[in-house]
């Protein structure tokens, strides 16, 4: 298990990105980190990797502070930045290399993850396009296989194909036991693949939820009854089609974006989930 505990952090002192913000990821399963810009979600899962250290608070990885930098205990963590500079070697060689630093890295499975994303393996990184070099980055991240993996915004640069080969391999080759974590502005590259949702706002994690309880708790429809009562309605949409109560549990497709802009505008509406444990 991963544990921050009341973390702050900011990179001038009088301008603090997070402020006392707690997280426990127990449940395996894959995140959506959701957020505005600027909200720190890429400060959050820099610190939640040990990359970063918070100015006050703790994280722990499986009961081991970061800060000791424990070697086993950050082995179990790949933290997947937006951008990275990799050496100019071609896909082979990093994995040979690189591959060593995680005990359960698969070369095997590294070059498979290559082969879908139809990536020469024996071209230098430096001769490769810049969604090439990020399928790279991607196939070297799940070969890993560590218990906690975190990408960010993993699809910027990629294709509509592309991005369809991500969900696929996210999806099969995503371990029953490891805890994934997305952060990405495109809820709907990722609504279908993900088991729960973060979003971030004022500094602070205010959702933490799978969306097996979201979809118990609210309704997203255009045809409510009596008892379902209206939480909240973009302006953008035409008709009644809102976020209601769901107090008979009725079954709707999540729409991600109307969740999202509705907590961040009406940030009352967390009452409804915030002491709802989901049991599964």
């Amino acid at each position: 298990m991963i544990s921050a505990k009341q973390i702050c952090f900011g990179y001038k002192k009088e301008d603090q990105v997070l402020n006392g913000l707690s997280l426990d990821l127990e449940h395996p399963g894959i995140y959506g980190l959701l957020g505005k810009n600027g909200t720190g979600k890429t400060t959050l899962l820099k610190l939640l990797a040990g990359s970063l250290f918070p100015d006050q608070g703790q994280v722990y990885i499986d009961s081991i502070s970061t800060q000791e930098r424990h070697i086993s205990s950050l082995q179990q963590v790949y933290y997947l930045a937006e951008r990275t500079e990799s050496p100019d070697w071609p896909a082979r060689r990093l994995g040979n290399i690189y591959g060593k630093l995680y005990p359960n890295f698969d070369q095997t499975q590294y070059l498979h993850y290559l082969n879908v994303f139809e990536v020469n393996p024996d071209i230098g990184n430096k001769s490769l396009s810049m969604g090439q070099q990020k399928k790279v980055e991607i196939s070297f991240a799940l070969a890993t296989q560590v218990p906690y993996l975190f990408m960010d915004e993993p699809t910027n640069g990629l294709d509509i194909l592309s991005k369809k080969q991500f969900r696929k391999l996210i999806s099969q080759y995503t371990s029953e036991q490891q805890i994934l974590i997305i952060s990405t502005h495109q809820f709907r590259e990722i609504d279908r693949i993900i088991d729960r949702l973060l979003i971030m706002d004022n500094k602070d994690l205010v959702l933490n939820q799978s969306l097996e309880v979201i979809g118990e708790q609210f309704l997203f429809s255009d045809a409510p009854s009596a008892d379902e009562q209206l939480l909240y309605q973009d302006e953008g949409i035409l008709g009644k089609y809102g976020l209601y109560t769901n107090p008979s549990k009725r079954i709707s497709t999540l729409d991600i974006e109307l969740l999202f802009t509705a907590i961040c505008e009406r940030p009352g509406l967390l009452k409804n989930i915030q002491n709802y444990e989901n049991n599964f």
